[in-house]
């Protein structure tokens, strides 16, 4: 670069370039340096507190589900040890067609013993097991009293809960209204036997069962056993042909017994209420 040959004023200053080169970065003032590291220290303990929190969240949150877990558990093992373990038949097959087994109760008329095969064969329950089967088709050991256990299974994408238990798949609450007016003690076979014809004469199903009258005896009884046709209460039911059937099917049979028995009371005096 040539010098000016213009004449310099005298003591003039020497021009200074003020432009910053390129990438520099002024220093931050003292104050503002602290507030940042002020401030990087919040956020570190807002981490540390949230962690913390989410650990005992997560083991208050197991805690509770073990004690719940175990609370239950025992609650089922009190009411084994009060009521007898369940049978390990709870996993054999059930199915309708399995082979009857006759009513305990053989002073019944044979119209009355066929009706409660037939309902015995809508619930699935004909068969040896029948007697001690709880819904859901496991099974329970002692007949001191009814089962009283609480049982669930899915049926057509809806979820049912019931303690019904016995041949005839009594609730509790049912059984205990029976076994008041009878005077019935257990949940023996006998007693079961016993609760379904009351239950069947309470709904005005046993004067028509006994002229003959197997559809006005269904169409009685049906809103007692939610397996009959037309109950109506969304779980599957028995098909009404294949029910008299069996009714025929089971009524030969008990008349083949002693076809000259005495007909005698559907329900012995010392039963009735």
């Amino acid at each position: 670069m040539m010098p000016d040959p213009r004449p310099q004023p005298p003591n003039s200053p020497t021009p200074i370039d003020t432009r910053l080169p390129a990438g520099y970065r002024r220093p931050l003032s003292r104050r503002l340096t602290q507030l940042r590291q002020l401030r990087q220290q919040q956020k570190q303990r807002v981490r540390l507190w949230i962690s913390l929190l989410s650990v005992g969240l997560l083991f208050l949150v197991t805690a509770v589900s073990i004690r719940l877990w175990g609370a239950t558990g025992s609650m089922e093992r009190r009411r084994d040890r009060h009521q007898g373990p369940l049978s390990s038949d709870s996993d054999r097959s059930r199915q309708r067609y399995k082979p009857f087994t006759d009513t305990y109760v053989d002073e019944l008329v044979p119209e009355v013993r066929a009706l409660l095969d037939t309902i015995a064969f809508a619930e699935g329950t004909q068969d040896d097991l029948g007697y001690r089967t709880l819904f859901t088709f496991s099974t329970f050991n002692s007949y001191s009293d009814h089962p009283r256990r609480l049982r669930c299974a899915s049926s057509g994408g809806r979820r049912l809960c019931s303690d019904a238990a016995g041949r005839y798949q009594i609730i509790s609450s049912t059984f205990d209204m029976v076994a008041q007016r009878l005077n019935l003690d257990d949940f023996s076979p006998k007693s079961q036997d016993l609760a379904a014809v009351e239950l069947i004469r309470l709904r005005g199903g046993l004067s028509k069962i006994e002229a003959g009258d197997f559809d006005g005896a269904i169409w009685a009884i049906r809103r007692e056993w939610a397996s009959l046709p037309g109950a109506g209460y969304g779980q599957p039911e028995a098909n009404r042909n294949d029910l008299e059937r069996i009714y025929q099917q089971r009524l030969e049979h008990y008349q083949s017994l002693d076809p000259v028995q005495e007909r005698v009371p559907v329900v012995q005096d010392q039963y009735r209420p």
